[in-house]
């Protein structure tokens, strides 16, 4: 092994560890499917509605 291909196959994990998380978690629509993943044992990514009047921000599909 060279230290051409020590040096590639060292540095693809530090390069892939940004995306890796976010990779394995998924999009849901609602807060009943994030409830759904995280009672699973899992995580969920959920999108956010926009501001509020107030300017708080809720969940897309809160309530």
């Amino acid at each position: 092994m060279t230290a051409d291909t020590l040096a590639g196959d060292q540095a693809l994990p530090l390069d892939q560890a940004p995306e890796r998380p976010t990779s394995r978690t998924p999009d849901v629509t609602s807060v009943a499917g994030a409830v759904e993943a995280v009672t699973a044992g899992s995580r969920a990514r959920i999108p956010w509605a926009a501001p509020g009047a107030d300017g708080g921000r809720e969940p897309a599909g809160h309530g």
